[in-house]
């Protein structure tokens, strides 16, 4: 049997859209078709099933993501500017009308009662952000500290993206990360504007 042609890239994203909108467990394999385009043979014979084209899904988001990081970490000054950037970013993204969280927490608390291999995965990825943060920092400072602020940041980040969804401030979400990470050198919101 001939494997059709179609670009995996558009198709993992079409299937991130699907599941951050409506969440895994009530994604509905029609809606999965009627979003990616995809028939259910050419589907099933490239990802296996839900759960698969699930995993790739986050799997294709978190490198996005990270992407965005390492991007702004190297168009900014130095590793701090670059953290405050990418958090910059994050707020810019809140003030969309379709506002819709990040994909990954969302995922997190929708399906950590599972505890099962897909909330397993998503966990990995979010370590895996943690991880680079870490280790951009431990540039600039000893590892333990790293972690430790590494964390710090992941904390402002999970509080960030839920909180958003109640409050449409932006200077309000700046004033309230910028209070939860006071040890970083803010460059002005206008100034970070500059490296989006």
């Amino acid at each position: 049997m001939k494997r059709a042609q179609f670009d995996h890239d558009e198709v993992l994203q079409r299937a991130v859209q699907v599941f951050w909108r409506h969440g895994y467990h009530a994604t509905s394999m029609q809606q999965i078709f009627a979003a990616t385009g995809l028939k259910p043979g050419s589907l099933y014979l490239a990802y296996g099933n839900k759960a698969s084209l699930f995993s790739a899904a986050l799997d294709s988001y978190a490198q996005l993501n990270i992407a965005k990081l390492d991007q702004m970490i190297t168009r900014s000054e130095n590793i701090e500017a670059g953290i405050c950037n990418f958090l910059y970013m994050l707020i810019e993204e809140a003030q969309a009308e379709d506002y819709q969280g990040c994909f990954l927490v969302n995922c997190q608390l929708e399906l950590a009662a599972n505890a099962d291999e897909l909330h397993g995965r998503v966990t990995q990825h979010l370590q895996t952000v943690e991880r680079k943060f870490a280790g951009y920092l431990r540039q600039t400072h000893h590892q333990d500290t790293a972690e430790s602020l590494a964390a710090c940041i992941m904390v402002q980040i999970f509080g960030l993206r839920v909180y958003s969804y109640l409050c449409n401030s932006k200077q309000q979400l700046i004033d309230t990360v910028q209070k939860g990470l006071p040890w970083l050198q803010w460059p002005s919101a206008e100034t970070a504007e500059k490296t989006h």
